[in-house]
This record gives C-alpha cells, structure tokens and sequence, in this order.
C-alpha cells in the first residue's frame, strides 16, 4: 500500500482555507493534513472542531517565523501557501502585509530549498486579481501575461506582487501560482469598511464561490494533475456565470431584504477608477486541470437567498437592516479614513488623484443615479496585444522574440538563448533599470521592471513609454491623470525573518 501524502496548509482559518482543509480531510485515504495555525484564542477555538481528526496535525506558530515553516514544510508532499494578511487591514498596515505576504513566502521557498529533495516538493501559491488592478470596461477582459498593475494604495497587491515574482524566479521544480479572485461567501468581509467605495459601481468580477476554491485546493493534490501544469500562472474563476458586476452583486444580496444597491448608496460615494477586477479569457483553462467547478451562479444564489430568508424569518424583526439604516451608515463610512469623502474634506490629494483623477473631477461625480448610465458590457472576449508571437510554442522562441517583446514594454532583451524561459535573461526597461527575470515571469507573468514596480505608482509615466502598458491605461485616463504616488514599503533588499 502507498503511504499518504503529507500536504501543509497555511491559511486555514480563512475563507478559502477552511474550504480546502475540510476537502483534504475528506480524502484521509490518501492525504494526511498539517496546518500551521497562529495560537490566538480566536483560532484555537476555531481549530478545536477539527483538532481531533486523525489526519490533521496543528501546528502552533508564526508564517513570519522561518523555523515554524520550516518544521511544517520538512517531510511535506505539498505545500498549498494560502495564508495572507489581506485588505483592507493590509492596506493600513503596509510593512506587516509585507512581512506576511512576502516574508512567509520566501520562507517557504527558503525551507523547501533546505529539504534534501526539493524538487519532488510540490507548491502551490494563492495569488491575488489585484496584482493586475483596475480593467475597467471596455479593458474588462483579461488573462495572465497581462500588464501587472496593482492599484495606488493597495498594499495588499504590492506585497502580493513581490510574493509571487519570488515564487516564479525560485528556481523551484514545482511551483504554480493560481490568482484567486473575489469569493463567495467570504469571511473576510468589508462590508463596512471604506473600501467598499474604492470600486466603482460598474466594475467587473468574475467570482467563484469558496466550496471550489477548496475543492481546487485538494485537487491540485491529486495523481492526475498533469506534469505540464506545474511552472505556470493561471486565473482562477467561476466562468461565465459568475461574472458580474457591482450594481448585480449588491442587488442580489440584498434582495432577500426587499431593497437594492440604489436605496442604500449614492453615486457621489464611489471612486471612478483604481479597484481591481475583470473577466477572465483564460479562468476555464484552470478548470479543465483542475475540474473544481460543481455550481453556476445561479444555483450558488438561490441557496444563499434561501438561506437569508430562513435567517430573516427567524430572527429578530426590529435588528433587521433596513434601507434607511443602511444608507446612513455606509454615508458614515464613506467619511472615514481612507473613504472617499474623507479623500476630499481631508485634502488627501494623492489619494483623490488615484481614485478620481482630480478634485474637479470628484467633485462633478453625479449626486443622483437618475444621470448616471450603465452601459451594458461587452461579453465578446478582447485579447491584450502581449508583444510576440503566441502562436509559438515555449521551447521555439528565441532572441528576436524576446527583443520585439521589449521593445514593446519600451525597453531591451540583452541576452536570451532559445530553451531558457525558466531561467534569468537580463533586460533594460524605458527607463535605463538593467534587471534580471526569467521569459515566463515577463511574457506569461505579466511583471516587468522591479526597480519602476518598488518605489511608486508612476503609471501615466510608464504608459508614454510602453506600449504594452498603455493598453490598461490610456483606455481609463487622460493625460491630466498622470501622478507618482511613493510607495510606504517595498520589497527592495528585503530577506524577511
């Protein structure tokens, strides 16, 4: 009989990671389970439901503490890396997201490294849709290899970024990193944080609920999963049904409440530009790997309504929202700290700058939804120009492809030997950084020069320069719209713990 597999966990007490934990648990044939769980209170009385499974181990310690992943990582078949320190509290807290995000990762790497067969050590890295920001219509469609582009502000996406450019240049055998997109139902609500203004009413999700982010999570553990797999950046998507917009989102949650996203919000709350979200071309390529897609949307939301309706007719008729209350508190909201009221009566200009464009423009934002139109998107898939020739399988591109997609991104490919695309290449951006990066994280990545991505928002910049960026930016600004916002924290030099 063939032992079990050993898979360690991180992020179990999270939305997606509770879901895999409990599909894993439910193959103990075949796969035994070890967590690494922080020991607060919180999560101890949450483990304590699953504490007594024979094929779980808990482990007791810190992401940011190498010796504690490295005890977890030491005789692991696989390592599903899903623990993050995630936004909003991220975004107010930008070194710790980046200790976290980043430094958690690299110690995996690190300890994987330690192991005396890296190579037979499988990781899976949780990505994030924020890495490649705002695609708002008509640059709503999106795949990997697309321009990385994480919102200003959102240090979520910058710690995110530098965490996954480190998983794709390890030099690891088996790595893969799947960008997860919005959830549903999600335990790391923002419902009543100022956030929830940074998206615009017309952005574009494609969700996916969390009973298959966990079933994705125990599939990538199984024999089957292909070895081509393995080296790749995937989305990872509900499909068709489940892409959404804002407006559809809100009203179908708060339907079972008798009232919708026009009662509760004014169009003056919400910023124009700078969330991320799209649609995916390429989510179904994940799924046919992976075949963790059990649910269209529509099935997914008239559970939900059954189960909201159930609650709201057993609970307490006088706590339950209504309209009213609800308007007067997401105003409240909107004033707080890094709302977008707040933006303008408390003279944060970079910030209006990054969500607005202008004060003049914030200021013109329409005080009634009867003069604000909604046009339909466009559900015809559009193709970002990438800069070489696609149709070229890996192993055939050589120096000149590698040159035509620099010039492109505005730079230079110094070096390139056809075969290399996992190893570092050097390169020159438009603006004289000289770095290295391997072909897959530039061309099936979408990452480009870290020293332009490390020390500030400079996207008006960087698109007069580079065509392939230009793509996801002139379609959303004009040339007033440009800004440098510096950047708090960055990845530069940093070793984590």
């Amino acid at each position: 009989m063939l032992s079990k597999k050993i898979i360690f966990l991180t992020g179990a007490t999270g939305t997606m990671g509770e879901e895999g934990l409990k599909q894993i648990l439910s193959r103990s044939d075949r796969f035994n389970l070890r967590v690494l769980v922080r020991p607060s209170a919180k999560n101890k009385a949450f483990m304590s439901r699953y504490e007594h499974d024979a094929a779980l181990e808990i482990v007791w310690g810190d992401l940011c503490c190498y010796d504690d992943i490295l005890r977890c990582v030491t005789g692991a078949d696989y390592v599903l890396h899903v623990g993050a320190f995630v936004s909003p509290e991220a975004d107010k807290l930008p070194q710790r997201s980046l200790e976290v995000n980043l430094g958690s990762t690299m110690n995996i790497i690190r300890a994987i490294k330690a192991q005396p067969d890296p190579d037979a050590i499988k990781l899976v890295y949780i990505g994030t849709v924020a890495e490649t920001g705002c695609r708002l219509p008509p640059i709503h469609w999106g795949r990997c290899g697309d321009p990385i582009k994480g919102s200003a502000f959102d240090y979520y996406a910058v710690s995110k970024i530098a965490a996954e450019r480190a998983v794709i240049e390890s030099g690891l055998k088996h790595w893969v990193s799947l960008r997860q997109t919005g959830i549903m139902p999600s335990k790391e609500s923002a419902a009543r944080e100022p956030i929830i203004f940074h998206q615009p009413p017309q952005n574009l999700l494609e969700w996916v609920t969390s009973i298959e982010s966990g079933l994705l999570l125990a599939n990538v553990c199984e024999d089957w999963v292909p070895e081509k797999f393995w080296r790749g950046i995937y989305n990872i998507g509900g499909g068709e049904s489940f892409r959404l917009n804002y407006i559809q989102y809100f009203d179908d949650m708060l339907k079972p409440f008798g009232f919708g996203f026009k009662d509760v919000f004014e169009p003056r709350w919400f910023a124009r530009f700078n969330f991320h979200g799209q649609w995916y071309t390429d989510s179904d390529a994940l799924n046919d790997i992976l075949r963790f897609r059990v649910m269209t949307y529509q099935q997914y939301i008239a559970g939900a309504w059954q189960a909201m309706e159930t609650m709201i007719a057993n609970g307490d008729a006088a706590a339950l929202p209504t309209k009213e209350r609800m308007k007067a508190m997401h105003e409240q909201i909107a004033h707080q700290e890094m709302g977008t009221l707040w933006m303008l009566e408390e003279g944060h200009d970079d910030w209006v700058r990054a969500f607005f464009g202008s004060r003049a423009a914030a200021l013109a934002q329409p005080k009634s939804w009867d003069e604000v139109e909604f046009p339909e998107p466009s559900r015809t898939p559009v193709y970002l120009n990438h800069g070489y020739d696609e149709s070229k399988p890996l192993e055939q591109l050589g120096l000149n492809d590698m040159k035509e997609a620099a010039e492109f991104r505005g730079g230079a490919c110094l070096d390139y030997t056809a075969g290399d695309f996992y190893r570092p290449v050097r390169w020159r951006c438009a603006f004289g950084h000289e770095f290295e990066a391997s072909p897959n994280l530039i061309l099936k990545g979408g990452h480009w020069c870290p020293e332009c991505e490390r020390n500030a928002w400079n996207y008006g910049a960087v698109a007069a320069r580079s065509p392939f960026f230009n793509q996801v930016w002139a379609p959303l600004h004009d040339i007033s719209e440009s800004f440098s916002i510096p950047k708090k924290v960055n990845d530069l030099g940093y070793q984590g713990k």
